[in-house]
């Protein structure tokens, strides 16, 4: 497993986003003349375990296995931003201009951007002065949880395991700091692995299973007035059912 790496997480709109402090991010002149800039780097690094996201409880590390990103790669559109901002992108896939692919490190990104925007001249004058170093990517994993696996260390915290990215929005070039701390909103994230069973609610607690739906029917209930023994003791016990039944599907969506 590889070494810890220092990482920011935010989460907006759904979409997760990861900023990994690298040493390997460059911008400079493109060097044939031409009237753009180069940029390239890893905007996701393979097997790096991070330091702690979240808070209190629910604070867990997490991992990028190799592969995470190979259908992403080949199915998203993603812009190069500075700073996740969509008013500043700085090159596309679907242009030509930015392209991505997985190597040994991790996810590599390279870009030609053009050098007549204000923005990529600031961008370059905040990275080759050491400001500006770090990347990130904001990405979805599948609805059905089929991208992550959790597991608990010998050290009683939890490994968040992502194994498949599900699409990829896009990746910045970003300032450290960005996010104001390496847990704000990651309730989210560790509140959908919960309700999903992945993880568990509590210290002890074994993950519930989902993939074994609780029917509750709605059960109109008859007049006990007038009713005989037998009809009214029916319905204590139609009522006890569905009650018994409301408080498991309860249980299992926590």
């Amino acid at each position: 497993m590889g070494e810890h790496v220092m990482c920011r997480r935010t989460v907006i709109e759904g979409r997760e986003r990861l900023v990994v402090g690298i040493n390997d991010l460059e911008i400079r002149a493109s060097g044939t003349g031409q009237d753009f800039y180069t940029l390239r780097g890893h905007a996701a690094m393979f097997n790096s375990v991070s330091n702690p996201l979240g808070e209190g409880g629910r604070s867990f590390v997490e991992k990028i296995e190799p592969g995470a990103f190979g259908d992403a790669i080949k199915n998203s559109r993603v812009h190069l931003l500075f700073n996740h901002d969509s008013n500043f992108p700085l090159a596309s896939t679907d242009s030509g201009t930015l392209e991505l692919r997985e190597d040994d490190l991790g996810l590599h990104v390279w870009a030609r951007i053009p050098a007549d925007l204000s923005y990529a001249r600031d961008l370059k004058v905040l990275m080759q002065s050491g400001i500006a170093r770090d990347m990130s990517f904001a990405f979805t994993l599948p609805a059905d949880g089929s991208g992550e696996d959790w597991t608990k260390r010998d050290d009683g915290t939890y490994l968040r395991t992502i194994s498949r990215v599900n699409e990829l929005y896009d990746v910045s070039a970003v300032v450290r700091g960005a996010y104001s701390a390496p847990g704000y909103d990651m309730r989210s994230v560790v509140d959908a692995a919960i309700e999903a069973g992945r993880l568990p609610s509590e210290e002890g607690a074994s993950p519930v299973a989902q993939d074994d739906p609780v029917g509750v029917t709605d059960v109109a209930e008859p007049e006990v007035v007038g009713a005989s023994v037998q009809r009214a003791e029916a319905l204590a016990a139609t009522r006890a059912d569905v009650q018994r039944k409301l408080r498991l599907a309860r249980a299992r969506t926590r």
